[in-house]
């Protein structure tokens, strides 16, 4: 996480990166392993294991976001780095609230995000439109979908620690608009 007093930008750790490349590899051999056997399943198992780690893995090391950082948050707003050269901004006067929030997964399991809720989605730069809000309605059983969740998968920040900052920017913007409006109106 690098810090200043106008911006923080969350990054992924290096360790974090090399595991994550470090488990394709061990797919992919494993898949090249299997591709030793005779019996046709193991062989299918293998060349699948080859295509969806390696080819799959190969596509998030060259075009993901594995090598930008995980957000950037400013005085201005929130911006979140999805994929190669696509980004989610969205500003703080447009924030309705942040929270953690949990998906469940995998009988029991619970992945956990901290998602930003907008005033107004349409104004959030990035943001996937209705048909996407649905499906991650559908998906994760959620009233209302976050317009930006912030995963700090393949890093040393948790949770909490981006939604201190998210929190303390938002709330310094509140802050600031209030004291403007006070003093513009007297």
């Amino acid at each position: 996480m690098e810090v200043n007093k106008e911006q923080v930008v969350f990054k992924r750790s290096l360790k974090g990166m090399l595991g994550f490349i470090a488990g394709i590899i061990a797919f992919v051999l494993g898949g090249l392993w299997m591709l030793s056997f005779d019996e046709i399943f193991y062989r299918v198992i293998g060349g699948v294991a080859i295509i969806f780690f390696g080819g799959g893995g190969l596509l998030v090391i060259l075009f993901g976001s594995l090598w930008q950082p995980i957000a950037s948050v400013s005085n201005e707003g929130v911006t979140v780095y999805l994929r190669a050269k696509k980004q989610q901004f969205i500003t703080w006067s447009n924030v309705k609230r942040i929270e953690v929030v949990t998906q469940e997964v995998n009988h029991g399991h619970q992945e956990k995000y901290v998602g930003v809720f907008a005033i107004d989605d349409t104004l959030v730069e990035g943001v996937g439109g209705a048909l996407l809000e649905g499906i991650g309605k559908a998906v994760t059983d959620w009233d209302e979908m976050p317009a930006m969740l912030i995963s700090p998968n393949f890093s040393n920040v948790t949770h909490d620690e981006i939604l201190n900052v998210l929190q303390e920017f938002h709330q310094e913007y509140q802050e600031n608009e209030a004291w403007m409006y006070e003093n513009n109106t007297t």
